[in-house]
């Protein structure tokens, strides 16, 4: 990705982006995420809701991009997942 090498060009090593289902799914998709937070309300919705990501053609478990669970911890009603990558 062109602006994470520019990035890197200024010894920028880290970007936390606060994201959208789109804009997380094309991040996911290009490969830079090499770590996830995740914040999950009690709370449950329809099919027609957005998703957390949007991953075009992903129908499969084995197409997922895995990542293992770093730390998980209640926070308020919620829970916080913190993935890395496996």
């Amino acid at each position: 990705m062109l602006l994470m090498m520019l990035l890197g060009k200024q010894q920028i090593n880290s970007v936390w982006v606060e994201a959208g289902a789109t804009l997380a799914g094309a991040l996911l998709q290009a490969g830079p995420v090499d770590e996830l937070i995740v914040y999950i309300a009690p709370k449950l919705l329809g099919n027609a809701a957005r998703g957390l990501c949007a991953l075009p053609g992903l129908e499969e478990l084995s197409q997922a991009p895995h990542f293992k669970f770093n730390e998980i911890r209640q926070v308020g009603p919620d829970v916080c997942l913190h993935l890395t990558t496996a």
